[in-house]
């Protein structure tokens, strides 16, 4: 009993929103002016598009950013890799000798490991010096829009 008059509410609902909004034009849009909302939707889509200067100034942190973060993600994903395949071979036995797959285990975890703290530096590294790289173009700019 409830779940059919639940049913009947929620189509009740619906039908009373979409009378408001294509009958009534109480939703911005009549159904006899849709036509021309969608000429403007694709007019605008395809008119050529303006970018103010503070678009420009977030690309601008983005092209700074993006090359550090894409190493840093990498870099860190291979070595953690190569230390969980160092540690794999430590508590597994891949058919080799025990003692041979043991110090072969250790000294890749331990290259992957020191590569995990590694790229940490790698990151402030890189993104500092491309924070060199683009820093006058980036503070010309914000200059330029706090003077506005």
């Amino acid at each position: 009993m409830k779940s059919t008059f639940l049913k009947k509410r929620v189509v009740q609902i619906v039908f009373s929103y979409w009378y408001s909004i294509f009958v009534k034009g109480q939703g911005g849009y009549k159904m006899e002016n849709l036509d021309k909302v969608y000429a403007k939707r694709i007019a605008e889509e395809y008119a050529p598009k303006t970018t103010t200067k503070v678009v420009r100034l977030k690309k601008l942190d983005q092209k700074v950013k993006r090359p550090a973060k894409i190493f840093a993600f990498t870099f860190g994903i291979i070595c953690a890799l190569i230390a969980g395949t160092g540690m794999s071979m430590i508590m597994t036995d891949f058919g080799l000798n025990d003692t041979i797959g043991l110090v072969i285990g250790v000294i890749l975890g331990v290259v992957g490991f020191i590569g995990c703290g590694i790229n940490y530096l790698a990151y402030l590294k890189i993104l500092k010096s491309r924070k060199e790289k683009f820093a006058f173009e980036i503070t010309e700019l914000a200059k330029e829009i706090s003077e506005e």
